[in-house]
């Protein structure tokens, strides 16, 4: 199995582990949870950054694709298991793990090419429609601003311009994510 190969069974994993971390995205857990993440997927992000390191200069935007499209294709092929009335539920989750964990974890080092993977990853999945909410790139120090700023987010607007209820999972969702994260 060749380098590479090894890499997408690991972004995939990455994916699938980190969806069960969403309850710990809290003020007080977050900074413990990604510095977790970081270590159990330090050879993993060891490996991207080696795997470009080797590659020539012309191969590295194909590479960067090729890497890019895993999680994506992936969580767009679980997607599509789902039926469509949790699919809305689910994707708050995806949405969710890639911008506090997988993003973040990816590109903790700051090295080029991880962000470039990353963005390209944001990217992607918004251009693939995994879910019906765009996906900003992210980072570890952006997230952890946002609990020293207390920021404040507006989410009742837009799920009753899409025919929600008060009490829907989205709303609270989002109302747990301020009174625990933002707070």
């Amino acid at each position: 199995m060749d380098r590479t190969d090894t890499i997408k069974k690991e972004l995939i994993v990455l994916f699938d582990e980190m969806l069960v971390h969403g309850k710990e995205f809290k003020r007080k857990s977050y900074a413990g949870a990604i510095e977790d993440a970081r270590e159990r997927y330090r050879h993993t992000v060891d490996a991207i950054i080696q795997c470009f390191a080797a590659s020539p200069i012309e191969e590295k935007a194909a590479l960067t694709d090729e890497l890019a499209r895993v999680i994506p294709d992936h969580a767009y092929e679980k997607m599509q298991s789902v039926k469509k009335r949790s699919r809305e539920r689910i994707s708050v989750d995806y949405n969710m793990n890639m911008a506090v964990y997988v993003v973040p974890i990816l590109n903790y080092s700051r090295q080029a090419d991880c962000l470039a993977l990353t963005e390209r990853m944001v990217e992607l999945w918004n251009e693939k429609g995994i879910t019906n909410m765009n996906l900003m790139h992210s980072t570890y120090d952006d997230i952890a601003a946002g609990f020293e700023h207390r920021l404040c987010y507006i989410t009742t607007a837009v799920c009753r311009s899409m025919g929600k209820p008060d009490d829907c999972y989205e709303l609270q969702a989002f109302r747990n994510f301020r009174d625990s994260y933002l707070i």
